[in-house]
């Protein structure tokens, strides 16, 4: 039987620490938040391999070592509102509860958030609010944002999504173009209406999320 309190300790040791994430707070969350917990019982063995965890054709985990540096690199702070895109699981909006004001997770036909919800109860989540809506649309209504998180891989930023940031909010996602076999986790901020920066952070792979694929060039 799986130690998964000690899988857990050994994942922030060895995976987590050892790649550049030193925010204590960002290594008590993935101390704390059970992470086989949001997987089905097929998966919770596989909950803290090195590697993105795939549950259906368009869902999966992110890879704990990326997942960790992302969060990390976007600096979550506890008056942030975070819309978290692509949370198949319920398991990136618990890391995030813990440490903003509120969580916005969008839920769509791959994002089936039934079961995360009662985790989420028994975690004492209670400032994760849940929104039916497409990842390419994002939740304009309920916004702007602090952060917006990506789960996974998108061709290039997105403008719908960019245009819902707050002035000084930040976006990451794992950009990855046509022609890449690798994406890019790339930070973007913005500095002023319809005015962005970007930063390219570590390269990282991971499936594109629905909606954010990159147009395959036309063969004869």
């Amino acid at each position: 039987m799986t130690n998964f309190d000690q899988a857990r300790e050994n994942m922030v040791e060895c995976q987590i620490r050892t790649n550049g994430v030193y925010e204590e707070q960002i290594l008590d969350v993935f101390r704390t938040i059970p992470r086989e917990s949001f997987l089905p019982v097929d998966k919770k063995g596989v909950a803290y391999v090195d590697e993105d965890v795939r549950i259906g054709a368009n869902s999966f985990l992110l890879e704990p070592r990326v997942h960790a540096r992302m969060l990390q690199s976007v600096k979550p702070d506890a008056d942030d509102v975070v819309l978290n895109i692509n949370d198949c699981t319920g398991y990136s909006s618990a890391l995030f509860s813990t440490i903003v004001s509120t969580v916005v997770t969008i839920n769509d036909e791959h994002c089936a958030l039934e079961a995360a919800k009662h985790i989420w109860d028994q975690l004492d989540c209670n400032n994760i609010v849940v929104f039916d809506a497409a990842p390419s649309t994002g939740a304009p209504k309920h916004g702007p944002y602090n952060i917006i998180f990506i789960n996974g891989a998108v061709a290039q930023l997105p403008q719908t999504l960019l245009k819902q940031l707050a002035i000084g909010g930040r976006l990451i996602g794992i950009v990855k173009p046509a022609d890449q076999q690798h994406g890019v986790v790339t930070l973007a901020e913005c500095t002023g209406k319809d005015e962005y920066t970007s930063t390219k952070l570590f390269d990282a792979a991971a499936c594109y999320v629905s909606g954010f694929e990159a147009e395959q060039p036309f063969k004869l």
